[in-house]
């Protein structure tokens, strides 16, 4: 339950002035109590040094019956209890108790004290005499050789009474003060209630947005310098919230639009920020608070990050992470010790750079070996004699028919990643186009004595697709097969799965070993070069034929093994538009 002020500021000055009396009290019974301790024991301490040397001649002497007289003689002068006790802890004699009866004393404080440094004191209750007694020993010795303990007792009767009476007198003092207080403590907390209420309602609704609440105290002190600083400060948040929320959301904007990815790290490392393009980018989910490292362990990051709190400066570097590549920026805040990084995605572009490095490099490569040919043919020509000539300009027509097939190809596959051109599509019978593209390979087949067969049904196989590259697709497909297969037979297949056209080219061909078929579609790229350049290939074909599926949002499947033959399925959709 909430308590009102006033009772908050009541019940404080009360207690306030409760606790200090109390401590009042407690302080001066315990310093009185003190000073008349510390006054009995001194005295008992006298009286000790003066009895030791009585009760050593008497012991030295065994004159019991003297030392008994004497220790009754001083219990009855000086009202305290004497006891003597042997090296051992063993009772000697005591005035109240039989020595027979009473237990070992050497293990009582004042005892130890007393052998140790020559004085014991300490204050206990007696279960000998069942009250509370003041004691003080000192040892008994003759030159060095000690002969026992004298203890000398006082009853702490005369103290207690002083000090009931003195209470009583303090806890009349403590009333007084305590009815004061009362009284004070109300007429102060009216008065200063009041205006501390209008602010507290005011900074309520301060806090709650309402920035237009002010404030008045008709008073002249300190609570009216507050009020009128708190008008000041609600007037100045209303002006800043203002901005920082507009500066926000606009912060926000541009962050959440960006494409790359943003991540900002606290001084231990720790994310601070991120924005919805990061998980994008990197393909991870950032937990905020956690440290970076618990969601991205790669060493190159790691690097960076700590080469950038080492030189305090910001750093560009590209980074490897994973199977992509990033350009990242990281950008240190010297005002919190804080990092931020901007990771920007440049897979695909490092992916075209090494493409267009090995496109030119291939084309190079590709183009030179023809025109040297032709070159060195063109030479031989000239000196040649007639009878050989032919053979030389056989070898140029080889090379430039090469040439041709390696220029309408790049063409081609030129034409197909040109994406401001669009496919022309309309409804396409496969079924016919597979039948048409095949009566140009029957002569090629029968020469090679291939077997040929077209497995189909009466289903309708009509997809739409741009007719021109798929006649493409089938024939680099189709010519594929002839090329690189010896004797068996290649199978053309066609059939329906559910909303999609599946199309098959199987040889028994020489195959494709395991390790080349992630790299048979790249340009240029060919598995047995030698056979490739003898039968006029151009290492383009199969890239076309990607090309195309990839343009008709298709897929290609390759299946091959070595000696066995190899099967290429093309996977279109029959309602592409």
């Amino acid at each position: 339950m909430k308590k009102s002020l006033l009772l908050k500021f009541f019940v404080s000055y009360f207690f306030i002035v409760f606790f200090f009396s109390l401590f009042v009290v407690i302080f001066s019974f315990h310093s009185i109590k003190s000073h008349y301790t510390k006054s009995y024991a001194e005295e008992l301490e006298n009286l000790c040094k003066i009895l030791s040397p009585l009760i050593v001649q008497y012991m030295k002497s065994g004159q019991e019956g003297g030392l008994n007289s004497l220790v009754d003689n001083i219990r009855s002068e000086t009202d305290t209890r004497i006891t003597i006790i042997d090296v051992n802890g063993v009772v000697l004699k005591d005035s109240e108790e039989n020595p027979r009866f009473m237990e070992n004393l050497g293990g009582r404080e004042e005892v130890i004290q007393a052998m140790k440094s020559g004085v014991g004191t300490s204050i206990r209750f007696s279960d000998t005499v069942g009250k509370e007694m003041l004691f003080v020993a000192l040892p008994l010795k003759e030159g060095i050789n000690e002969m026992g303990v004298l203890r000398v007792g006082l009853y702490l009767e005369d103290i207690e009474v002083l000090l009931n009476r003195l209470q009583l007198e303090l806890l009349y003092i403590i009333l007084f003060f305590l009815f004061l207080a009362l009284v004070g403590s109300v007429v102060f907390s009216r008065n200063l209630v009041k205006p501390i209420k209008d602010l507290n309602y005011a900074t309520s609704k301060l806090a709650e947005g309402d920035f237009t609440i002010r404030t008045s105290v008709r008073r002249n002190d300190e609570l009216k310098t507050l009020s009128e600083h708190f008008n000041f400060m609600a007037e100045r948040i209303n002006k800043l919230f203002t901005e920082l929320s507009q500066q926000k959301d606009d912060l926000f904007l541009i962050i959440s639009s960006m494409q790359e990815g943003v991540l900002v790290l606290d001084r231990k490392d720790r994310i601070l920020f991120t924005n919805a393009s990061l998980t994008e980018v990197m393909g991870r989910e950032f937990i905020l608070g956690k440290y970076y490292w618990e969601v991205i362990r790669e060493g190159n990051l790691v690097e960076m990050i700590n080469r950038v709190r080492q030189e305090a400066d910001n750093v560009l570097k590209e980074l490897y992470l994973g199977e992509n590549v990033f350009l990242c920026s990281a950008t240190y805040l010297k005002a919190k010790s804080e990092i931020v990084l901007v990771f920007h995605d440049i897979t695909e572009m490092k992916k075209l750079e090494t493409m267009k490095k090995d496109f030119i490099a291939n084309v190079s490569h590709e183009l030179r070996t023809p025109l040297t040919s032709i070159k060195g043919s063109l030479e031989m020509l000239e000196l040649a004699p007639a009878e050989k000539r032919d053979q030389y300009i056989d070898i140029m027509n080889r090379n430039t028919e090469r040439l041709i097939n390696i220029v309408q190809d790049i063409a081609i596959l030129s034409e197909l990643e040109n994406k401001e051109l669009p496919l022309e599509l309309e409804e396409v019978d496969v079924k016919e186009i597979v039948g048409d593209m095949l009566k140009i390979f029957e002569r090629e087949i029968a020469e090679k004595g291939l077997g040929l067969s077209f497995n189909t049904d009466s289903g309708q196989y009509t997809i739409f697709a741009d007719p021109f590259k798929l006649e493409q697709m089938i024939i680099n497909l189709v010519s594929n097969a002839v090329k690189y297969t010896d004797h068996g037979e290649i199978t053309i297949s066609l059939g329906l799965r559910d909303n999609w056209l599946v199309l098959a080219v199987k040889d028994t061909g020489i195959g494709i070993p395991k390790k080349d078929i992630p790299n048979i579609f790249d340009r240029f790229y060919r598995v047995d070069k030698s056979r490739s350049r003898k039968l006029g290939g151009t290492g383009l074909g199969l890239s076309i034929v990607k090309s195309i599926v990839t343009q008709h949002k298709g897929d290609i499947k390759i299946d091959s093994a070595p000696g066995v033959g190899t099967s290429f399925t093309i996977i279109l959709n029959k309602n592409l538009s």
